[in-house]
């Protein structure tokens, strides 16, 4: 059993591929690089591919090595402004998912995610297009879950809390990732027809050591505004 680890902002996605690995169809996977990457015993050369279906049952044994990804915090507002490169109010626009660095043999995928900017709250302006990526998706027959990391919908209208990962370089644009995983990003409804907007965050599959009771997951998008601008206000004045 994979034990849980401590992320921080300077931890980067490196063993994202050790939480759960779900299979929504059956499909051919290469046996000795399943064994190898996940620990399983060795296969008959004779079958050199396994077949998997996707049962609750298999979903629920790969489960076991990762329920939650545990992240220091705290994740309170002002926590979160102080760590982010850049705070924005943004659309998701499209989404897609591809292998890491290596293809298919590194056994990781990543999903990057294209956002519209509404607004920027905090740090250098990220432009008219927001790349962000997030360890995880799904490609073809196959999909890979990263415990703890935001949902990104397309249509979505979210409240990101960044960090720069990658610097725009040659026509090709920064590459962000959400600081916190699941805490750094809120999703914004509107409860009712003519109500005022309300951003709310999923704790979810994040087991967060040093949060504190009073971090707020369920604010009005006016106040969570106001909050990580006097954040932000205060940081520069330090």
């Amino acid at each position: 059993m994979v034990r849980p680890r401590f992320l921080d902002e300077r931890s980067r996605l490196a063993g994202a591929e050790r939480n759960a690995l779900v299979c929504l169809r059956p499909i051919e996977i290469d046996a000795s690089l399943l064994a190898s990457r996940y620990g399983l015993p060795s296969m008959s050369p004779r079958l050199p591919h396994l077949r998997v279906l996707a049962l609750c049952s298999a979903i629920a044994l790969l489960a076991l090595a990762a329920r939650a990804t545990t992240i220091r915090g705290p994740a309170d507002l002002a926590t979160l402004t102080a760590a982010a490169d850049a705070v924005v109010l943004a659309k998701v626009w499209s989404s897609e998912a591809h292998w890491g660095t290596g293809g298919a043999q590194s056994g990781q995928l990543f999903t990057t995610v294209e956002l519209v900017p509404r607004e920027q709250w905090v740090g250098e302006s990220v432009g008219d297009r927001l790349v962000v990526r997030t360890p995880g998706g799904e490609l073809g027959e196959l999909a890979q879950e990263v415990v703890g990391t935001p949902r990104l919908h397309p249509g979505d209208e979210v409240v990101l809390f960044l960090r720069l990962r990658v610097s725009a370089r040659e026509g090709r644009p920064a590459i962000y990732e959400v600081s916190h995983w699941a805490l750094g990003a809120f999703t914004v409804l509107a409860p009712a027809p003519g109500a005022d907007k309300r951003a709310i965050r999923n704790r979810s599959g994040v087991e967060c050591v040093g949060c504190r009771a009073d971090e707020s997951d369920n604010i009005s998008l006016a106040e969570l505004r106001a909050n990580v601008v006097a954040a932000a206000a205060n940081k520069a004045r330090r």
